[in-house]
């Protein structure tokens, strides 16, 4: 399910001429304005693609948020950042984030392009786990995890989930390329910062530079789901 998924097989996500939102995250409304412009696209990206893998698509629900701490049908407590929850398949965006990201180097254009292609991914992320869950990528790889001898196996395992989630970000970036257009000041922070953002090599959950770089950047290029088989990786790849 994991290794073999038919997701690897349906070919290149084609465009549906996605363009960036033109809301600005200066404040909650605005941060959730942004990603509710970009949720159709993600819809409309992903559909095809689940079903010519022969799964049934049904498009994740989205909820905003700001705060601490959240109760999901996934659990309650802490979070600093935007989840997905497979209990009700629902995308929760975390908009204060996204807005203090935009708001804490006024007038600079950098930054501002930082927090808007930083969260761009970000929602294309927690829909990769939506996707993972439509396929029974994301049931299977907790089984495995669960199985795992030791803490060791099971951040890894936690780590070619996450690290799926991001490629399947980047390939819908990539397929949209064009339209959004991820040009200019955005396509110089994601070069900079955005794909080369990670944790050190093994000590993290979400991957390391170089392996953000080996599936995220490379489904950035090839705009296809089979960039993106990070279980099939050797160890030594999804550090």
């Amino acid at each position: 399910m994991v290794g073999k998924n038919a997701l690897y097989k349906v070919g290149q996500m084609k465009t549906v001429n996605c363009k960036e939102p033109k809301a600005r995250p200066t404040n909650a409304r605005g941060a959730a304005a942004y990603w509710a412009a970009i949720k159709p696209c993600l819809d409309k990206s992903w559909a095809p693609l689940v079903a010519k893998a022969g799964y049934k698509f049904t498009a994740p629900r989205m909820t905003y948020w700001s705060g601490t701490s959240m109760s999901t049908p996934c659990g309650d407590g802490p979070v600093a950042v935007p989840f997905y929850c497979s209990g009700n398949h629902m995308m929760y965006m975390k908009v204060d984030v996204f807005v203090k990201a935009y708001t804490q180097y006024p007038g600079d254009p950098i930054g501002q392009a930082y927090a808007r292609m930083w969260y761009s991914r970000s929602i294309a992320h927690e829909y990769g786990h939506a996707v993972q869950f439509l396929t029974g990528i994301l049931q299977s790889s907790s089984n495995l995890r669960y199985e795992q001898p030791d803490y060791e196996g099971r951040t890894r395992m936690t780590r070619r989930m996450e690290l799926q989630a991001n490629c399947f970000a980047g390939v819908f970036l990539a397929a949209n390329k064009r339209s959004y257009p991820i040009n200019g000041n955005l396509l110089y922070v994601w070069k900079k910062y955005v794909v080369t953002a990670g944790d050190k090599p093994e000590e993290g959950d979400h991957g390391s530079v170089a392996s953000q770089a080996r599936f995220m950047g490379k489904s950035f290029n090839t705009a296809n789901p089979a960039s993106c088989n990070t279980f099939s990786a050797s160890p030594a790849n999804v550090s």
